[in-house]
């Protein structure tokens, strides 16, 4: 209430509030965004691929995501896939209870324990294999 209190005029407020989320939706980069398709592109991916989800995103969904991008790369007869996902992990890979976004400022400042480590010997293994 103390915030709504510094608003002198709260319609004139919400209103302006409303268009500027009304204008953001309509840029032409929001309409890209909304409808692009990124499965062409990846299908056509001919470099190895490292997909790496935490199991408690709730901006990209690892359940959805995981297996439509298995899909993907099946369809295209590609097996240059490696998939993974961190049980505990919200979407910047830090330990979370819950994934929900009000949550990141109350956790640790640190990736997920294996995060750094899977991502270093999946690097090194693609070295090693050239």
């Amino acid at each position: 209430t103390e915030q709504v209190n510094q608003i002198p005029d709260t319609k004139a407020y919400i209103e302006q509030m409303t268009s500027a989320q009304i204008q953001s939706v309509q840029s032409p980069w929001m309409r890209f965004f909304i409808d692009y398709d990124p499965a062409n592109d990846l299908s056509k991916i001919d470099i190895p691929v490292f997909a790496l989800y935490g199991a408690k995103d709730l901006q990209v969904p690892a359940g959805q995501n995981v297996e439509r991008l298995e899909q993907i790369f099946a369809r295209a007869g590609k097996n240059n896939l490696t998939l993974l996902t961190f049980p505990d992990a919200n979407h910047l890979f830090q330990r979370a209870e819950t994934g929900n976004i009000s949550e990141y400022p109350l956790l640790k400042k640190e990736f997920v324990t294996g995060f750094m480590d899977k991502i270093s010997s999946w690097i090194k293994q693609q070295s090693s294999d050239k």
